[in-house]
């Protein structure tokens, strides 16, 4: 009987829907499997596709510094309408470093042409348990009848499980959430004769920064508070939301206890901000000033003010002087409009008066950072107008001015971003070619040869040059070499680009010192002065007026840097552009900005996509500021949350999370700086060797690889700047990492040996150092070694066979991150002395070394970037150096404190230094301490911070 039932169930007949009520036949349980099935996909070498019930998994089964893909082989009809959406949920069942995966739709018209191509997801980094949601919409072109998917793979070998690729036309994307409603806030307020009279009887604030071990400190008369800034929108009111300033009561109960309010200096940017300080040579209008503060004085009076300072000319300036303007080569001037320079022309803007298609910005005519004038001008003003607010009862309550000024309002160079319309080209120029630049220039160039012009002649190898006024700006066309062209300049000398890039660097931090000077002269060095700067050396894009901090660290009247970092993630916590390792050693606050989106306002941009909302909740915006907080505090500095739209952190769940994070940051406390860290070194003369062509970019990897491999090794780091190297002051930790180092001479490297090779330290030699000075780079960094054109653009390839040490777990690509960006020329290995550990890739030449001395070890790494998580915790290793933690996830000590950032999901284990007695955990994870060990379990984004007790 049995076995006729089972022969029934087997039979395949259909079962009568009576006996078995269901799904009704036109139901699908599921969304199209056709991108789901391996049937449905075009056959590659090297890449396998299979299929299960659950989805698709590819795998691509070799390494390659180049794109393989594998595309559908199948297409699915697309429904005429506005826009196709694009559903996409995937697991990285393997994503090593170095390894990325992408997802394309092609759509098609009726003859099978490809129209058009979607990013429809991307990914990296992320470990096997993650579920990546991406959502993208795109407008379905003309003509479009089909679409099919690609998935490209690039870098180290993968394996991806895609669980849902669906595509459906909408008429619009999907909408937002419901917000939930801002907190309402108090109008209490004190009317403006009991606010003078509670400011008049306020002590005057006193504020330093001092270095203290590990930590840059900020002081009030003399005391250390941990500084938490509040960056408020820079309009004085916001349209619709005229009293946002009233929000500052609650910031402060958040723990925030200084807060920035914007003035215009001269001319505004933005129509609603408070303007026009200076009206002309000496006429002032210091009661905008006092006014502006008083917008928050008067909720918070007991509150501390850093004014932002947005340097702009007075209203007759520009006009009156239009040789001291930003100018294009063909004479027209460049327009800001906000902080953009959109336009070009040839008489002044129409000032106070907003721009028709950005309403919120006016134009103005930008002076140049280069125009010696402006600098006089603009700091006479400033010291004029601190000097009469220092009498007033508003100045009790300024802890510093934050300078703002140029594109972005970051101080990077005054570049027009103007694209190609109406047949025009496109306007992207890397110089200024006004007479105030061109000026500066030639005084630069005298004061550098000492104005004899046989000594330029000498170092640039060219004896034509007569005079220093007949030298001009180089040409745009001769800014872009080449595009084959990587090394501009090699072998030692100078030229007329090399000086240039130099000047632009000088002209710059002149002007910004100078307005620090009149800052400082004017309050009798009473209150702190810095501004926002992306620090050159360690920027992947040439920001040639950014290549100045070794003259900024040398000038006193500079307290502080601001920097928008990178990263954000678990993966990569934050990468502010600042050399925090140089900062503290001069005595500088690294000042990190948090501009991080909540989930609970209507974001615009990507982030005001509706995936964002559905990815991002109350959990995940604690631990991404949380991250971002303590990770810039572990790099000696601070941090200020920007409110950027003014309304951000209007919820109570935004500011339950900044309460209890800033309650957790005010537990570190400084330690001695520990000689336990590596330190990466950049230059800040790679651009003058380099081209500044399409292969700039190669500047991404070579930059920001190392720092993404560093920050994942479970090992302490720091940032420097090479000419700190021999700085009297720095104390070398045990790793000694040499990142760009074009610039070093042999003599150079032989008394950095002197000094630093010894007590088994690790000096690390990446891609060619010295190649701007010497033609033989192997002088400077220690080892045999022979150009080998036929690798260039190649990575380095772990040798498979290695048995030596500093290869332990580290195979096939030493990429950190995939960045489709291209390499460098190569030079080879060639040394009988040294232990080759790496070769390029599909060639049998060796590109990696290293060799161990009694006294030290030194490593060459012949790619620009090559180094993944694992080569460099390794080597930390090898150098005695401290590891908290070996599982790839960011660790990082800030003093006391000890933050780790889940890369993943899972068991952890954090070694604890011997001298560490206890452990507590600030988070509320459950932790258990075995002997010099912590173990726990933390979840994929996670942060935990770990209270340390030192014996010491």
């Amino acid at each position: 009987m049995l076995l006729f039932i089972g022969a029934v169930l087997c039979s395949g007949q259909t079962l009568d829907r009576k006996y078995f009520p269901g799904m009704p036949d036109t139901f699908r349980v599921a969304a199209d499997r056709t991108f789901l099935n391996a049937a449905d996909w075009n056959p590659q070498k090297n890449i396998s596709v299979r299929s299960d019930c659950d989805g698709l998994t590819v795998s691509s089964g070799v390494p390659t510094p180049w794109t393989h893909a594998v595309t559908s082989r199948k297409t699915v009809p697309v429904r005429p309408g506005n826009l196709l959406k694009a559903t996409t949920k995937y697991y990285l069942l393997d994503a090593p470093s170095g390894s990325k995966f992408t997802l394309l739709v092609q759509l098609l018209d009726a003859n099978g042409r490809i129209i058009k191509t979607m990013n429809a997801a991307s990914g990296a980094d992320k470990p096997p348990e993650h579920l990546n949601w991406d959502e993208e919409y795109t407008e379905i072109p003309k003509g479009c009848v089909s679409a099919r998917a690609q998935l490209l793979f690039q870098g180290n070998p993968m394996k991806v499980k895609l669980i849902q690729l669906e595509l459906n036309t909408v008429a619009a994307q999907d909408r937002l959430p419901s917000f939930p409603p801002p907190v309402p806030y108090s109008n209490r307020s004190l009317d403006d004769a009991s606010l003078t009279e509670f400011l008049s009887k306020r002590q005057k604030i006193y504020t330093k920064v001092a270095k203290n071990g590990d930590q840059v400190e900020f002081l009030v008369n003399g005391v250390p508070v941990p500084l938490k800034i509040y960056k408020n929108n820079t309009a004085t009111t916001i349209h619709g939301y005229p009293g946002y300033l009233k929000k500052t009561p609650a910031m402060q109960r958040a723990g925030f206890n200084v807060f920035t309010v914007c003035v215009y200096l001269g001319v505004p940017g933005h129509s609603r901000t408070a303007n026009t300080v200076w009206l002309g040579p000496g006429k002032y209008q210091v009661d905008v000033i006092r006014k502006a503060m008083r917008e928050i004085l008067k909720y918070a009076p007991d509150a501390m003010i850093l004014l932002e300072l947005n340097v702009t000319p007075s209203p007759e300036w520009s006009a009156a002087h239009p040789d001291e303007i930003v100018q294009y080569a063909d004479g027209r001037k460049a327009v800001l409009n906000g902080t953009r320079i959109r336009e070009l022309t040839n008489t002044p803007p129409p000032q106070y008066v907003p721009v028709k298609d950005q309403p919120w910005t006016m134009p103005y005519w930008v002076p140049s950072y280069f125009s010696e004038k402006f600098t006089q001008d603009a700091s006479r003003a400033i010291r004029d107008i601190f000097s009469v607010l220092e009498k007033t009862p508003e100045a009790n309550a300024l802890a510093g001015v934050f300078l703002c000024r140029g594109v972005d309002g970051q101080w990077f160079d005054l570049f027009a971003e103007i694209p190609a319309t109406g047949g025009g080209k496109a306007i992207y120029p890397l110089a200024d070619y006004s007479p105030a630049s061109l000026r500066f220039f030639h005084d630069f160039l005298r004061r550098k040869y000492g104005n004899d012009i046989t000594k330029l002649q000498n170092a640039w190898n060219d004896p034509r040059i007569r005079t220093f006024d007949e030298i001009s700006i180089p040409p745009h066309g001769e800014l872009f070499p080449p595009a084959k062209t990587f090394l501009r300049k090699s072998g030692g000398g100078r030229d007329r680009i090399a000086d240039f890039i130099e000047s632009r660097a000088e002209g710059m931090s002149r002007q910004f010192i100078s307005f620090c000077r009149a800052i400082k002269e004017a309050t009798n060095d009473r209150v702190l002065a810095g501004g926002y700067r992306a620090e050159g050396a360690p920027v992947s894009y040439p920001f040639l007026v950014q290549q100045c901090s070794r003259r900024m660290y040398a000038a006193p009247e500079v307290d502080f840097f601001a920097s928008c970092p990178g990263g954000r993630t678990p993966e990569n916590p934050v990468m502010p552009s600042l050399l925090n390792g140089s900062l503290r050693l001069h005595n500088k606050l690294a000042v990190t900005e948090l501009d991080f989106r909540t989930p609970w306002i209507g974001n615009w941009g990507r982030w005001g996509k509706p995936i964002y909302y559905k990815t991002h909740d109350a959990a995940e915006f604690r631990q991404r500021t949380m991250r971002a907080q303590l990770f810039a505090n572990a790099f000696g500095g601070t941090f200020h949350a920007y409110d950027m739209d003014g309304n951000w952190y209007d919820t109570e769940m935004a500011q339950r999370a900044w309460r209890e994070n800033n309650r957790i940051y005010d537990r570190r406390k400084p330690r001695p700086l520990s000689e336990d860290r590596i330190a990466l070194f950049y230059s800040e003369h790679y651009w003058e060797y380099m081209a500044l062509n399409g292969n700039r970019a190669f500047a991404h990897t070579v930059k920001n690889s190392p720092r993404i491999a560093v920050t994942r090794s479970g090992v302490d780091s720091d940032l420097y700047l090479l000419d700190d190297i021999l700085h009297p002051d720095f104390q070398a930790p045990r790793v000694l990492w040499f990142v760009d180092s074009l610039e070093l001479t042999p003599e150079k490297a032989a008394e950095i040996r002197r000094r630093y090779a010894d007590s088994g330290r690790i000096l690390v030699w990446m891609w060619a150092p010295g190649a701007g000075m010497t033609d033989d780079i192997g002088k400077v960094a220690g080892f045999r070694l022979e150009r080998a054109p036929m690798a260039d653009g190649l990575p380095v390839m772990a040798l498979s066979n290695s048995g030596d040490p500093l290869m332990a777990g580290v195979r096939n690509l030493l990429l950190a991150s995939y960045m489709p960006y291209g390499m460098g020329p190569v030079w080879k290995v060639s040394d009988p002395d040294a232990v080759i550990l790496g070769s390029y890739f599909e060639t049998n030449l060796p590109g990696m070394a290293v060799k161990r001395y009694d006294s030290h070890t030194e490593i060459f790494i012949g790619q620009g970037g090559c180094v993944t998580p694992e080569l460099a915790r390794n080597i930390a290793k090898e150098a005695g150096a401290h590891c908290w933690i070996d599982t790839g996830d960011p660790a990082a000590s800030a003093g006391n404190l000890l933050i780790v950032s889940a890369a993943s999901s899972g068991k952890k284990e954090i070694f604890l230094p011997p001298d560490v007695v206890s452990a507590e955990c600030l988070t509320g994870q459950r932790i258990v301490k075995e002997g010099r060990s912590v173990k726990c379990e933390l979840k994929y984004g996670d942060v935990l911070v770990l209270d340390l007790t030192y014996r010491n």
